[in-house]
Parts: structure tokens; sequence; C-alpha cells
């Protein structure tokens, strides 16, 4: 029998630069887009999904953009012994359709910047954001992370 509904959801995972990271890839946005960085449990209140990911009680800060999260664990703890679980887990979650990220509760917590050029912008400020996203976002995404303009 076929399953309808939900997509199948697959997670695979990268290392990054920093050995006590990993990130976690879906085929499916995530957060289309956007980024959103969860250093401590307290911060997660919007997220869903960054506040079940803080149960495990070797996760100390979760970061969520476009189709991935990256996580950072406690330095006692292997990656070997806990991919498995997160990776089921995020399969799990994602195909359940439940939400990542409550926007509502986002924009009461705090006021995001944008890398968007707009007409406020002067000249330098559209050319730094220009070249944040085309050269320097690929490159920081690639190593589970990801850049946002704040002036």
């Amino acid at each position: 029998m076929i399953k309808t509904g939900n997509p199948i959801i697959s997670i695979y995972t990268e290392m990054t630069p920093n050995p006590e990271t990993m990130k976690f890839v879906a085929n499916k946005l995530l957060y289309p887009g956007k980024s959103i960085d969860f250093p401590d449990a307290e911060s997660a209140k919007p997220s869903p999904l960054a506040t079940e990911l803080f149960g495990f009680p070797f996760i100390k800060a979760v970061f969520i953009a476009s189709n991935f999260v990256t996580l950072t664990k406690t330095t006692e703890t292997d990656w070997q012994d806990v991919i498995p679980s997160v990776r089921q887990f995020l399969k799990d979650y994602l195909e359940e359709g439940k939400a990542v990220v409550n926007e509502e509760e986002l924009a009461a917590v705090k006021q995001e910047s944008s890398n968007e050029v707009s007409a406020d912008d002067d000249d330098v400020v559209k050319r730094i954001k220009e070249l944040l996203d085309n050269y320097v976002r690929p490159a920081v995404e690639m190593d589970g992370g990801a850049i946002q303009f704040k002036s």
C-alpha cells in the first residue's frame, strides 16, 4: 500500500569545521530564505522544533536555515552515538508536518533585520548586502551557518 499525504523526508548529515557541530540537511525547506539561531533552550521558545531538540540532553545550540538544522552538542557526547536518534527525530518531526518556527512568537520576541536591499539603503549598504548574498552567504551555509546584515 502506498502512503499518501505528507511526503517522505530524508535527512543526511554533513560535518562542519567545528567538531562539536553537525549539519542535518533535509530534502525539504524548513525556513525558506531565512535563518535563526537559538544559542540556548530559553531563546528557542519561538521554534517548536528547536524547543524539542533542546530536549536532547546533549544539545547546546540550534541553528535553523533554509533546508538544514545545525546542532552543537556537549563535548562529552560523541556524534556517532547520537546521529541516528537525531536523524530519526528530525525525519519523524518533519513528516508529521509540525511547525518549525512560529513567526508570530518570533516577531513578539525580536525584530529581525533584513538582508534585502531597500530604497532607504545608501549605495555602500546596498553593495555590502549584494556581496553578502552573492559571495559570503553561500560559503557560510556550506559550513552549516548563516549571516545576516545588521547596521
